[in-house]
């Protein structure tokens, strides 16, 4: 008698040495949202807040916004700040 593992016992690895690869047809949720569940109205009323602001302030601080949009998104701590500064800064000048 033998305390070696027949070979029927070695044709499969145990469960947790198994990896299971990805394939193509697999449908599984995607990381990131699709344009489509916004619709069309989170666009349209980013252009129409965006375009006041440049018509109310100007290019900088139409720059400014587009920046500090894109710091949040991006989780950018330096490019966010640096677009709240540009997107202040003319709206205090104005307000003198």
């Amino acid at each position: 008698m033998t305390n070696f593992p027949q070979l029927e016992d070695r044709a499969t690895p145990p469960p947790s040495t198994v990896v299971r690869v990805p394939r193509a047809d697999d449908s599984a949720p995607l990381p990131f949202h699709s344009p489509a569940r916004g619709g069309i109205a989170v666009p349209l009323i980013a252009l129409f807040l965006e375009q006041y602001v440049q018509l109310r302030y100007g290019f900088v601080a139409a720059v400014g916004l587009a920046l500090l949009t894109i710091g949040v998104k991006a989780e950018n701590a330096t490019c966010a700040g640096i677009g709240g500064i540009l997107l202040i800064t003319p709206a205090i000048s104005a307000g003198s």
